[in-house]
């Protein structure tokens, strides 16, 4: 009887410091109530939380950062496969829409239009774009209100102004890096804008030295062909008085392909957001 008494006590004393272990252990590796919510918070930007400047999240932009999302200097962006261009091309029937005095408006009605906007839709795009502050970044409430502002892609010269891509980047486009072509210079834009248009892509053409937006529709060994979508008060047209269709001579047209005089449209208001370099065209892709 001695013997078995002693054999049990033994198995619970085992049994006990076992359980002990074991439950120690659980509780070891159990995390407390409440860890994990104030760090997903702080991850996520949650209400309460102070994040640093930079790292703001911006609706509609897939990251905070501008390194992160934009071909900044040295940084390449990836250019769309284009075909070679033949000498010349012309895209047969663009379409057609004037409106004096809101040119980048009216270039991006055209665009739309071509994308398949209605006669009956154009007044309501262009409420939407009249509703901005004024000037070019308004043509991009357009393409967003069209549902086409994914498509929309813009190229300038790799030699930018920060201020003005910064804003393109945080505010205007969906993802930055993959809607942004850098040009290395004037030929490099040359021959890519010819890749589009004889890839039957219209293109907005910032011209007049960043004052103007016009549509290119074709081009030759000597001209470059657009609608106009408005006079340009002030302009001194050197190929005659304003046209809705014509042509300006390569020369011309790459002289005058720059944003060296924008100051020009910015200084009509305050805080005004210009384009952000030179050779600048935008284009829907198809």
């Amino acid at each position: 009887m001695n013997t078995k008494i002693i054999i049990i006590s033994i198995v619970v004393l085992i049994l006990g410091v076992g359980g002990f272990y074991i439950r120690q252990n659980t509780l070891e590796f159990t995390e407390p109530e409440g860890v994990g919510e104030p760090f997903q918070e702080a991850v996520s930007g949650g209400e309460g939380t102070v994040l640093p400047e930079e790292d703001i999240p911006v609706e509609g932009v897939s990251e905070p950062l501008k390194e992160d999302i934009i071909p900044t200097k040295g940084k390449e962006s990836v250019k769309e496969e284009t075909k070679p261009a033949p000498a010349a091309y012309h895209i047969e029937n663009p379409p057609y829409y004037r409106e004096d005095g809101f040119c980048w408006g009216g270039s991006a009605i055209m665009l739309m239009m071509d994308y398949g906007l209605t006669k009956e839709e154009i007044e309501g795009i262009r409420a939407v774009m009249k509703s901005g502050p004024g000037g070019t970044p308004d043509m991009f409430m357009g393409f967003a209100a069209f549902g086409v502002i994914d498509k929309v892609r813009i190229a300038y010269s790799k030699d930018y102004i920060e201020e003005f891509a910064d804003f393109y980047n945080r505010r205007i486009l969906v993802d930055p890096e993959k809607q942004t072509v850098l040009l290395d210079g004037q030929a490099d834009a040359l021959n890519y804008l010819k890749g589009l248009v004889s890839s039957d892509v219209l293109v907005i053409a910032d011209v007049h030295y960043g004052n103007h937006f016009v549509v290119v529709t074709g081009y030759d060994e000597n001209y470059i062909y657009i609608n106009d979508p408005g006079c340009d008060d002030g302009y001194e047209y050197e190929e005659g008085p304003y046209q809705e269709h014509t042509k300006l001579s390569v020369d011309q047209f790459l002289r005058e392909w720059g944003i060296s005089k924008q100051e020009k449209t910015l200084a009509e208001k305050e805080g005004a957001i210009g384009f952000p370099g030179d050779y600048g065209m935008i284009w829907l892709i198809k």
